[in-house]
């Protein structure tokens, strides 16, 4: 089976002969069938998972008996993204994103051309949302091929003078 996972239905949880079964991965906690839940993450585990209640179980478990699931709820930062813009002109772009980052865990994805990349003050734009409260904050940096055609004259000069 090395490579593969194997596929169970509810039948198939409710059929092994076990007291409780927990499954991992999923990452949204779900009882699956009578003896088996997925807990779902003590920690958001990506951005974009700002919806889920992160939580950990505590199963008390009798031989024979139906295990009691005990839910803990856990304490955790929400994982935000935002998606600031820069321009040459006028710097940061931040009109998208929230006033108040309060305890929360930023990631900021950017993305600029070459030239930008050399003067875009990332510093500043970290301030900026640790000013607004954020926890922590992740820069995601990229920068943009840029193709450069220089136009049909200057392509076939061949005197600079010309």
């Amino acid at each position: 089976m090395q490579g593969k996972e194997p596929e169970l239905l509810p039948e198939d949880l409710d059929a092994f002969p076990a007291d409780y079964v927990a499954l991992g991965h999923l990452h949204a906690h779900q009882q699956v069938a009578a003896r088996a839940w997925y807990p779902g993450p003590p920690v958001q585990q990506h951005h974009g998972e700002e919806k889920i209640d992160c939580s950990y179980i505590i199963a008390d478990v009798a031989a024979g008996a139906d295990p009691v699931i005990h839910r803990r709820y856990t304490p955790t930062a929400p994982l935000v993204s935002v998606r600031p813009k820069w321009d040459a002109k006028a710097g940061w772009d931040l009109s998208d994103m929230p006033e108040d980052l309060t305890g929360l865990v930023v990631r900021a994805p950017v993305t600029l051309s070459r030239e930008s990349r050399q003067v875009a003050d990332l510093a500043a734009l970290e301030a900026e949302l640790r000013r607004r409260g954020a926890a922590s904050v992740k820069l995601d940096p990229r920068t943009v091929p840029t193709a450069r055609v220089r136009c049909e004259a200057m392509r076939d000069a061949t005197d600079i003078r010309a």
